[in-house]
């Protein structure tokens, strides 16, 4: 991902740049020999000039400032101390200032509403954001605090709660006028380009050289065989009502739901990185913290029932919704995610046969509570 150009050319690129005992030369210096990293002279006298403009924009003076990440044209997130003693987050994701927009009033309404999350703060001409080099910034109030952990079935659960209760405040969200709202891609046409996804990749790999491309071969028609029974559910159940908010209030979700964008806060969990926030339903948050407790820890029966009445009891959902939920888990999401991001190719062969069984095992159970509710 990263290069290093210091090691070729040394100080030589520096000079002119990143004067000695610059804002711009000590980063530069940082990034490059401590985090290991690479970034040109020319990127820190481009970031010294982008710290000016955050200190002018957003009104205190900095006192230290740590570069997190930086990926070129994709993502920035650098920790700035000010020097009254306050730190910030500053973000840019290098998307349009219209989704910009959206995820910022999010994050307001969802405060508003009595969600707890890292807040961004306003310009002092009060704009949500700023604009530098065309792209827009975010700073956000620094959280303090630990991450969370999927030790165990009650750590899981308590993730599971804060989430509900996220749910049910922001269907009380209303957003402006001028705010462009995002919802997710319709799930009928989700499911059907999924289904052609994982069609396509077994096709692509008939004859597997790899012990990892040889196990998804053999659990493939299994999964197959389940996408094609949740889309014939899916086509009649509420979704098309839901969407149109006549089943449950239309919920907002995460996105990117998972332990560690969960930072626990004097025994207060608060929620960060909404970058892919979206009206959608609930079961795509679920489904990304139940794929993250699965990673290590097998499936029971006990524990997806629990998982569900957790949720409930925080944001109750009419029988159609709860359906709908049902639905969306028997779904194999995140097998065709694993073909289609190659995850598969980072994982060892006993890894990769504990996900597909885990998978396998969900899609088993949730089928057969489909069934009996509909000879019932």
């Amino acid at each position: 991902m990263y290069r290093r150009p210091w090691r070729k050319y040394g100080d030589l690129s520096i000079g002119g740049i990143c004067q000695q005992g610059s804002f711009a030369h000590t980063l530069y210096m940082y990034v490059n020999t401590v985090l290991g990293k690479s970034i040109k002279a020319t990127e820190a006298g481009t970031l010294e000039e982008l710290l000016r403009q955050v200190q002018r924009e957003f009104g205190f003076k900095a006192q230290t400032w740590n570069l997190l990440k930086h990926i070129a044209q994709s993502s920035l997130v650098a920790r700035i101390i000010a020097k009254d003693g306050k730190s910030y987050l500053l973000k840019s994701l290098f998307i349009p200032e219209e989704r910009q927009h959206f995820i910022v009033k999010s994050e307001q309404l969802l405060a508003q509403e009595g969600v707890k999350l890292a807040r961004p703060i306003s310009t002092v001409n009060g704009d949500p954001f700023m604009i530098y080099n065309q792209m827009p910034y975010v700073l956000y109030e620094w959280i303090d605090g630990k991450p969370g952990v999927l030790r165990n079935r009650s750590a899981f659960t308590a993730l599971i709660q804060v989430m509900a209760r996220f749910h049910k405040r922001s269907s009380r969200v209303v957003y402006p006028d001028d705010v462009t709202v995002y919802g997710h891609l319709h799930w009928e046409k989700e499911y059907r380009e999924r289904i052609h996804s994982m069609k396509r990749w077994s096709l692509a790999n008939a004859s597997p050289k790899s012990p990892q491309k040889h196990m998804l071969r053999h659990f493939l028609p299994f999964f197959e065989e389940m996408a094609e029974r949740a889309l014939k559910e899916l086509m009649k159940s509420d979704y098309e009502n839901y969407i149109n908010g006549h089943v449950a209030a239309k919920s907002l979700i995460h996105g990117d739901y998972h332990q560690k964008n969960l930072i626990n806060r004097k025994g207060e969990w608060i929620l960060i990185d909404f970058e892919d926030v979206r009206y959608d339903f609930p079961s795509k948050d679920m489904l990304r913290l139940y794929g993250m407790y699965t990673r290590r820890h097998p499936f029971d029966a006990k524990t997806f029932n629990g998982m569900m009445e957790a949720y409930y009891s925080k944001h109750p959902l009419p029988a159609g919704a709860k359906h709908l939920m049902l639905t969306d888990f028997l779904f194999p999401h995140i097998v065709e995610r694993t073909l289609r991001k190659k995850d598969y190719v980072h994982m060892s062969p006993e890894m990769l046969e504990h996900r597909l069984q885990q998978e396998k095992r969900k899609a088993m159970y949730v089928s057969s509570i489909l069934s009996d509710k509909q000879r019932h």
